[in-house]
This record gives structure tokens, C-alpha cells and sequence, in this order.
């Protein structure tokens, strides 16, 4: 093969190795395009509607002074702080709990003058007191209501010094919410009448039931906590 040819054979090489690099660069690029494009339309944020939330102390006053209207004797058995769900796109998120404020605070209170239990409620800055749920009788099989563990809600720390001791050690918030709980039976089982915060925790994207998008996270720790001084007495994980 003569000098001329060899050159215009070279040539020919050059030029279809550098078609094949920019066809590659090509393809590579529309790739990454459309990766990032994926990413961004995954992570594009989701407006939430805004609820009215509150701390345990500012709420637990106002449902105290509600529930001394509905009974002067009234008595606390149990409270809690919870979260909203919100679904768009089924996908449930759940709003609420952060800086240790709630959307929806609850307790079950006790009259011994009434001989009733009922439940009063903060819910987005609204108080109310439904009509009793249980009257009691004289009944053998029925428990002594008098007997029961009650709380005075000043002995809890407030819920967003709660919050604050549980980010402080390591609550990861983004991947999973918490409810606030106080009077709960586990906590009753371990430490009885003594003033105890219970933090649930649960999984933000793994469900109870999976096939259900209105299925609540599924739990995955348990926090008691000293309700005086927030000192962590126990930590379960599930």
C-alpha cells in the first residue's frame, strides 16, 4: 500500500473514532439530563398546609381550665401530643412535632363528683370537651375508677425541651416523626404512677400496612423519659 493511501486510510480511522466519541459523549449527556431531571422532579418540594401547633404547657393550661369547667375534681389519666397526616400523590406525610408543637393534644380526664371519664382536646388553637364517653357503674366486673394513676400536668416538662434532648441525641426527624405521651400503660408497667414522658417514634416511609396509603408509620423506638428533668431513663427499639 502506497504513502497516499496509508495517510487517507488513517484519515478515515481518525475521523470515525472521533463520530464515535461525540455519538458516546452524545448519549452520556442526554442520560445525565434526564437522571437529573428524575432527581429533581423526586426531591421537588411539596407545599404542606400549615396547622396552628403548641407546646404541652401552653396547651395543657388551656385544656385544664376547660376541664375544671366541665368538673371542678377533674382528674388527668392520660395525654398525648399527636401529628396530622396529610396525603398527596399517595404519599402520606405527617405534620406536626417539630420543636416539640403539635397540631392535636389530648387527654382523657376523670370526674370522681360525675363518676365520668370524657376527653378535652387542643386542636388548632380550638379547646373542646366531648360529652362523657364512660359513666361508671357498680358493676362487679367494672375497675374502681378511684384507683387509677392520675397526673398532675406541671410535673411534665414542656414538650419542646422534650424535643430538643431527643434531637440532641440523635432522633433523626427527617426520616421519622414522634407523638408525645404521658399516663400510657407501657410507661404505667414500668414505672407506675411516677411522671414519665413516653416518646413514640415512628418511620416516616415504612407503613403498618404497605397497601394502605392512610396506614400510620410503623413504630420503631420508644423513649421514657423523666418527665421533670428530660433525663433519659429507658430507650426501646422495635
Amino acid at each position: 500500500m502506497d504513502k497516499q493511501k496509508k495517510n487517507l486510510l488513517i484519515i478515515i480511522l481518525l475521523a470515525l473514532l472521533l463520530t464515535s466519541i461525540i455519538i458516546v459523549g452524545t448519549i452520556l449527556l442526554v442520560r445525565r439530563g434526564n437522571n437529573t431531571n428524575t432527581q429533581e422532579e423526586t426531591t421537588q418540594t411539596v407545599t404542606l398546609p400549615e396547622y396552628e401547633s403548641t407546646d404541652s404547657t401552653t396547651a395543657f393550661a388551656a385544656m385544664l381550665i376547660a376541664a375544671k369547667e366541665w368538673a371542678s375534681d377533674v382528674k388527668i389519666v392520660t395525654c398525648y401530643g399527636s401529628v396530622y397526616p396529610y396525603t398527596k400523590d399517595s404519599l402520606t406525610y405527617y405534620i406536626g412535632g417539630t420543636d416539640g408543637k403539635s397540631p392535636a393534644w389530648g387527654c382523657e380526664i376523670y370526674s370522681k363528683k360525675l363518676n365520668q371519664d370524657t376527653t378535652v382536646s387542643w386542636e388548632r388553637g380550638t379547646v373542646s370537651v366531648k360529652e362523657a364517653y364512660v359513666t361508671w357503674g357498680i358493676a362487679e366486673y367494672e375497675e374502681n375508677p378511684d384507683a387509677r394513676d392520675f397526673f398532675t400536668l406541671t410535673d411534665f416538662l414542656n414538650s419542646k425541651d422534650i424535643y430538643d434532648i431527643l434531637i440532641s441525641s440523635g432522633l433523626d426527624f427527617k426520616n421519622d416523626y414522634i407523638t408525645y405521651n404521658l399516663g400510657m400503660y407501657n410507661a404505667l408497667d414500668i414505672y407506675g404512677n411516677t411522671p414519665v414522658w413516653q416518646i413514640n417514634e415512628y418511620s416516616r416511609s415504612v407503613f403498618d400496612d404497605p397497601t394502605d396509603i392512610y396506614s400510620q408509620g410503623k413504630m420503631v423506638k420508644i423513649y421514657y423519659l423523666n418527665a421533670s428533668d428530660g433525663s433519659l431513663l429507658k430507650m426501646e427499639n422495635l
